[in-house]
């Protein structure tokens, strides 16, 4: 089952409430109207309170492989913290400031993850002279000994031509050869390739493959573009409730079209998917924070409607409250009215 994220409804414990102290209450009560009305008053009051009041912790209801449970509404739950695609991929052999001469001797014997590292530290300049020309010698040794995270640098520095010729077909053959080892930078850019048809022919459904390579290792840009894949059946079966799964993930790592788009789509809605004031606060704050002036203009209507909204069901619970003292107060027919019987006769 995938991943499902549904906004916990809040309204559903003052339903509850109504409901309880509607079965306490509803024993005749015309006999001591005196102590009825001040009860229901009271009921009305925390209704009212409990529609209008502030949270003090939003939740969210969260569903994965069929078990559900309730946590807080931060980005940080959207997904279990130990699924790779809550979070950006991390270079595992990054340069650590390790010594140019210990990584050198160690390449020397055929050492991969340090000719990685060399190459590492001379393209940053970091514990010696800066290189990019270096730097492609190490990576180029890395990657021909199978190093997945070399390959796809230096698959970048071809098609850029930082440190080497700009040469395309190179370009593509380490890209190739990283991502195939589910490199997830690599894959992505092979993703972005086949769907622009820039150095591969357009193909949505080998985009979709790599971006799904590159989207489950956390790359919030694949996510953000699988979700649009997902979202329009391009390339892979049309699936709404797929497309928001991914686009929550891109926005979750930090994309901001994502952050936007989710807000949005919790703002107005969509097909099946309905509305949801708090959550379209939360992702459209995130993008408005990092300059977004659209997310900026959707959270002010946010705020709009999730008053009034707040305005209607505040007006509503005193309405209820009043219904409840009316039928409270509400004594029964005690007299028996004569009821005039007509007899008709026919000839």
């Amino acid at each position: 089952m995938p991943l499902l994220i549904l906004p916990w409804i809040f309204a559903s414990g003052c339903r509850s409430m109504l409901k309880t102290a509607k079965s306490k209450n509803a024993r005749p009560v015309t006999a001591q109207p005196v102590t009825v009305l001040p009860v229901a008053v009271l009921l009305g009051v925390l209704l009212a309170g409990c529609v209008s009041a502030p949270q003090q912790r939003q939740t969210v209801r969260i569903c994965t492989g069929g078990d559900c449970s309730i946590q807080d509404a931060s980005v940080q739950t959207f997904v279990p913290q130990d699924d790779p695609r809550a979070s950006p991929p991390r270079d595992p052999d990054a340069y650590a400031g390790e010594s140019r001469a210990d990584l050198q001797a160690a390449a020397a014997s055929g050492d991969v993850v340090a000719a990685y590292k060399l190459g590492m530290a001379a393209l940053s300049g970091t514990g010696g002279a800066k290189s990019a020309e270096t730097a492609a010698r190490w990576f180029r040794q890395a990657a021909d000994g199978g190093h997945g995270w070399a390959a796809y640098r230096l698959g970048e520095m071809y098609r850029s031509g930082r440190g080497v010729p700009r040469d395309r077909q190179l370009a593509l053959h380490y890209l190739t050869a990283a991502a195939s080892a589910r490199q997830p930078l690599a894959a992505n850019a092979l993703g972005v390739m086949a769907l622009t048809g820039d150095g591969l022919p357009r193909d949505s459904a080998q985009a979709a493959r790599w971006f799904t390579i590159a989207a489950e290792q956390g790359v919030a840009d694949a996510q953000y573009n699988l979700a649009l894949l997902t979202f329009h059946g391009d390339g892979v079966p049309r699936d709404l409730s797929g497309a928001l799964e991914w686009m929550r993930h891109a926005g979750g790592n930090g994309n901001v079209k994502a952050q936007t788009a989710v807000g949005r789509l919790y703002l107005t809605g969509l097909d099946t998917m309905g509305q949801d004031f708090t959550e379209a606060k939360t992702w459209l704050s995130l993008a408005a924070q990092k300059g977004d002036r659209e997310a900026g203009k959707l959270l002010e209507e946010a705020v709009r409607r999730e008053r009034e909204e707040q305005d209607y069901r505040r007006r509503l619970a005193e309405q209820s409250a009043q219904t409840m003292a009316y039928w409270a107060q509400a004594a029964y027919v005690r007299e028996l009215n004569t009821t005039t019987v007509y007899h008709y006769w026919y000839w």
